[in-house]
């Protein structure tokens, strides 16, 4: 059954925190008043909020490396600001499908291509996945990431063959998975019981040639890297057919016969790997996992795998979503938005359900119900150098490799979840040192006060607490507030006991309060961030 056309507060709570990068009072209110049928479809009809256009008057040829630094300045405003939730939301799953990293030193100093790669996520979020699949191949960030920029074909004189690495990564990684899948997302097995292989090595070597011939915009093949201009970074990589691989390329039992041109070979390739049966159940279970459970049940990775077939998707008002075409990604994020399985009610205190809640989710979740002064990343070396280890301990498009932050199907050794078979991919970077960490990180961010600063300007991770000063006086109302916005109501009786006594504990100086309702708030924000109900999402 669909679920309910309009939820209530705690719904819309929960429903943000998987749909949005954290709830907070406005946007709870707006999904109440609109319900998620109407929402959804207001989502899908916002405009792309360009990081690239945001990044750009910043930027210089000069590819020094704080070039990053404000590009992802531009992400980090369309995530916390942005009107556009649902699509930054998705975009951002998409970024932990499609990885690229800025721990290359060659991303980090390309800060136009690495914002337009960010823009090719956001415009691909709502379009479809196939043409999704061929903006990412030609994108020169992946092309630089996965080496094979100014891949050549082979050299029978020299014995040279043709970079491999991104014809491995997009069957692995990308499209297919490493062993055959039934629809639902289990695996196919052989007479034996054991897993099917996708591909061989020669399925790799044959599509290998595929991807040969791909270079800048705006520079003779083979010449230096440095003279490319700023245009080129932005732009589509080019083929020249006379550095593509001669003759047919053979994998997974296609052909792409020699009469093709480089861009028609890849386009052929890249056909293959969109229409094989696999793509739908790999793709659409690790997007469940990104947004609202890190175990789904065959029913639901069926469930949403066949809208990715289907391209469409009947919302709870009985109006369809989607173009009808395979791959529509929109009909997707909302068959796992409103799954029955996400949508019941018993999925909320099932501790085999959810997710742990990473901490860039965490850390752009307090940024926006705290309405923050200024995202200003740029003066701000503690926030921005937020992926190491005695900090957040996590940095968008940062990851250590091509396979993310941490794998899908990640088990911590040890521990309850595994014993009882369950997965917890999040826990992959959560480790004794990280936990405290991101106490003290959150701490530090929590307490800064306004005209907190350093000799490049004033902080903007500040929170202004409009709202929550107005509660402070009231511990009852403070708590049920914050229960609300950050954990759906499902605080504990002892987690809320504790916040009442620590804000009780600030003594009120009627003739100045200010400053102790803003240290109410503070303190109780951060024991909330702290707290096992917020650090997992159910």
């Amino acid at each position: 059954p669909p679920p309910v056309t309009k939820p209530t507060l705690e719904e819309a709570s929960r429903f943000l925190g998987a749909a949005s990068f954290g709830a907070t009072p406005a946007a709870v209110d707006t999904l109440v008043v609109q319900g998620y049928s109407d929402w959804i479809q207001a989502q899908l009809q916002l405009p792309v909020q360009s990081v690239l256009d945001r990044a750009l008057p910043n930027l210089t040829p000069d590819n020094d490396g704080s070039e990053q630094h404000y590009a992802m300045q531009a992400w980090y405003e369309n995530a916390i600001e942005g009107e556009d939730q649902l699509r930054q939301r998705a975009a951002y799953a998409l970024s932990q499908f499609f990885v690229i990293s800025t721990t290359s030193g060659s991303i980090a100093r390309e800060g136009e291509g690495f914002a337009r790669y960010m823009d090719i996520l956001q415009e691909g979020a709502f379009g479809n996945h196939r043409d999704l699949l061929e903006e990412i191949a030609y994108s020169p960030m992946m092309g630089i990431y996965l080496t094979y920029i100014g891949n050549r074909k082979a050299d029978p004189d020299t014995g040279a063959v043709p970079d491999e690495n991104f014809a491995r990564e997009v069957m692995q990684l990308f499209t297919i998975g490493l062993y055959e899948l039934n629809i639902d997302g289990s695996l196919k097995l052989d007479a034996q019981g054991a897993p099917i292989e996708t591909y061989t090595n020669e399925d790799i070597s044959g599509l290998a040639k595929v991807f040969t011939g791909l270079w800048w915009a705006d520079l003779p093949f083979g010449r230096q890297n440095g003279q490319r201009t700023q245009a080129a970074q932005m732009a589509r990589l080019v083929m020249t057919d006379d550095e593509h691989s001669d003759g047919d390329k053979i994998f997974l039992g296609e052909t792409v016969p020699s009469s093709l041109t480089g861009d028609e070979a890849i386009e052929a390739a890249l056909d293959v790997l969109f229409d094989h049966p696999n793509t739908a159940p790999f793709f659409s279970k690790q997007m469940i996992q990104r947004l609202t459970t890190s175990n789904p049940s065959a029913a639901y990775v069926e469930r949403v795998a066949q809208t990715f077939e289907r391209g469409t998707y009947t919302l709870p008002d009985g109006d369809s979503l989607g173009t009808g075409t395979r791959g529509d990604l929109a009909p997707v994020w909302a068959a796992i938005l409103l799954d029955e399985e996400y949508q019941d009610s018993a999925a909320r205190s099932d501790p085999n359900f959810g997710k742990l809640k990473e901490p860039v989710l965490r850390f752009t979740h307090w940024a926006r119900l705290s309405n923050i002064i200024e995202v200003a990343l740029i003066n701000d070396g503690f926030v921005r150098n937020q992926q190491t280890s005695t900090r957040l301990g996590q940095k968008p498009f940062s990851s250590p490799s091509v396979f993310n932050f941490y794998r899908p199907g990640y088990s911590a050794p040890g521990s309850e979840s595994a014993e009882a078979g369950l997965v917890g991919p999040e826990l992959q970077i959560t480790t004794s040192t990280s936990v405290i960490s991101y106490a003290n990180f959150m701490q530090s961010l929590i307490f800064r006060d306004e005209g907190a600063g350093n000799n490049s300007g004033p902080y903007g991770f500040v929170g202004q607490y409009e709202t929550e000063i107005a509660l402070a006086d009231d511990a009852d109302a403070l708590v049920a507030h914050l229960d609300l916005m950050l954990t759906a109501y499902t605080m504990s009786e002892t987690t809320k006991s504790r916040l009442r006594t620590t804000i009780n504990s600030v003594a009120i100086d009627v003739d100045d309060p200010s400053a102790a309702l803003r240290n109410r708030v503070q303190l109780a924000l951060l024991l909330a961030v702290a707290s096992p109900e917020f650090l997992v999402q159910q």
